[in-house]
């Protein structure tokens, strides 16, 4: 019989934001994460560059956009026509970097495209080709997430079938996520890594627990300056799923998990049972309190998950 077994790699980050501040955004006109790789995190935007006039399929000029970002040392990403939203898509290539795809309108009509950019060594490229969506019906910012999604190494896009009759609700005012057809963008060359080396610079050996049965065997814990995780729940779920699951968390003042997103970069398998266990977690995870600072601290849980004969 399959045994399950899982272990889970704290790690918390600190970010110099004060309370009630937003510090994570996925989805939107603006959204938040390293974009270019260089381990620190900025903001993306959606930059009007050129305000059009008329019917730009007649005899007007359609509005212009680019994306922009908080760093300035990135350049900005000139999109052209038209207004879109953004979405952190996570590291889908695995080069280190945040990618970013937009879901744009088009100059008139319903069918927009979704275009996916990576940033690497001061260079943009296009990670996927851009694909057509249906954009007068509701997409969730979940479901937007979900329209490309890294799993087992292999990279998927959601796309609509035009001819499908069934494509919307009964009001016609919401694709209906599970009608959408996935397919295949590309396979990431499997990387080989010193996995020791990193694990090993970030244990702590004063915080292992462990269980008879084998669930949260092997949990390590590892925290910034001294402060700790002091109560660390195992994820409670009956799944035969195995993989990585990164939840970002944001820690308040008196060490409390106030908001936790689980699935963001480095994510293997994106199993709603495992995802769901994960963020359940996460979200009882307590840290030692802040003495003298008013702050939120952002930071990021790693649940491993494995089965074993």
């Amino acid at each position: 019989m399959d045994r399950i077994f899982f272990s889970a790699l704290f790690v918390i980050l600190f970010v110099n934001n004060t309370i009630g501040q937003k510090v994570s955004n996925k989805v939107g006109d603006s959204i938040y994460g390293d974009f270019n790789g260089d381990k620190k995190f900025e903001y993306a935007y959606r930059k009007l560059i050129k305000k059009g006039f008329g019917n730009p399929v007649e005899n007007g000029s359609p509005s212009e956009y680019e994306i922009k970002f908080s760093d300035k040392s990135i350049k900005p990403i000139n999109v052209g026509c038209c207004w879109f939203k953004l979405i952190n898509e996570g590291d889908l290539d695995n080069n280190g970097s945040d990618e970013i795809s937009i879901i744009q309108s088009p100059e008139n009509g319903c069918i927009g495209y979704i275009k996916t950019y990576s940033i690497k060594n001061d260079k943009k490229t296009d990670l996927i080709n851009s694909f057509s969506m249906f954009i007068c019906a509701e997409f969730t910012d979940d479901e937007l997430q979900k329209l490309i999604v890294l799993e087992n190494n292999i990279v998927y896009y959601h796309e609509a079938d035009p001819n499908d009759e069934n494509l919307l609700n009964d009001n016609g005012d919401k694709i209906i996520f599970e009608r959408l057809k996935k397919i295949k963008a590309f396979e990431n060359k499997t990387k080989v890594k010193k996995t020791n080396d990193v694990l090993n610079s970030l244990k702590s050996n004063k915080d292992k627990t462990s269980s008879e049965n084998g669930t949260g065997k092997g949990m390590e814990e590892s925290s910034l300056g001294k402060r700790k995780a002091i109560e660390k729940p195992t994820p409670e779920y009956n799944c035969k799923e195995q993989g990585k699951i990164i939840v970002e968390i944001t820690v308040d003042k008196d060490g409390n998990v106030i908001k936790a997103y689980a699935g963001t970069k480095g994510t293997t398998n994106f199993s709603k049972c495992l995802l769901q266990a994960s963020k359940e977690a996460a979200l009882k995870t307590k840290f030692e309190p802040l003495l003298n600072e008013n702050i939120n601290q952002l930071g990021y849980l790693t649940y491993n998950f494995s089965l074993k004969e």
